[in-house]
């Protein structure tokens, strides 16, 4: 060891005084500065980075409570047909000529309709399945049991509690398409001993597109949809490559 730095230790004492400095001011001030300023720098950018990752993880985290306070919302919408009495005994088999129960309707059943559009603005359509196949339809929002049979969630919807609703999606044919969200309830006649009925809520696609608005993210940001199995469900399409593909 010593006979490896005996020369160095020669060359050094021969150098110039200001060699000797600049050495000095290179080992002494340049290289312990960098260093520094490196650690510096990194603990720096891991801080920011869990800042980061921390301000992402609340903002999940709200846009998830968001979206649980919608689904709840829309699941309130039961009870607002479940509670009016006429809808209850028109789908029941109320016993009433055609222009008296018309006229029942229009007055006091199909403004419970209007009012759920207009209170939630997540609702695209309501469709209420009459298991009365005597039953006349009055409007259309009103369809027989028996196009809903067919569907592939009439058998878990027939087997609901009566204090239990189905949520359900449907995918597209295209990825690029949000896939359609549905809400099931049976319904019951005043004294819940016998179901004469389904209601169906389908929803728009601003259940996602809240959700996603609510993430703050970049617009390079990617968007995708999978269900509780990994299948993926919706992905945004890539506008920019698409700019790209056209130019």
């Amino acid at each position: 060891m010593n006979s490896i730095l005996q020369p160095i230790t020669a060359r050094l004492r021969n150098l110039r005084l200001v060699h000797k400095l600049f050495i000095g001011y290179i080992l002494l001030i340049c290289i312990p500065f960098a260093v520094f300023g490196l650690i510096f720098y990194r603990q720096m950018y891991n801080n920011q980075l869990d800042h980061l990752k921390s301000g992402k993880s609340q903002m999940l985290e709200q846009a998830y409570r968001n979206l649980e306070v919608d689904l709840t919302k829309i699941e309130a919408m039961y009870a607002l047909f479940q509670n009016n009495t006429s809808l209850t005994e028109y789908l029941g088999g109320f016993s009433a000529t055609d222009w008296a129960e018309a006229y029942r309707y229009k007055r006091e059943i199909s403004p419970t309709f209007s009012f759920a559009y207009i209170s939630n603005q997540l609702i695209d359509e309501i469709t209420m399945y009459k298991a009365n196949p005597d039953l006349p339809i009055l409007s259309p929002e009103v369809q027989d049991i028996a196009r809903f049979t067919d569907s592939p969630q009439a058998a878990d919807v027939q087997r609901l509690a009566p204090n239990k609703g189905l949520w359900a999606y449907e995918k597209s044919d295209s990825p690029n398409v949000l896939p359609a969200i549905r809400y099931f309830h049976k319904m019951y006649n005043n004294s819940y001993t016998r179901s004469i009925g389904i209601l169906q809520i389908s929803l728009n696609d601003g259940l996602f597109k809240q959700f996603f608005d609510a993430q703050q993210s970049p617009e390079d940001a990617s968007k995708i949809v999978v269900d509780d199995s990994g299948n993926l469900l919706y992905e945004e399409p890539d506008n920019k490559l698409n700019e790209r593909e056209t130019m």
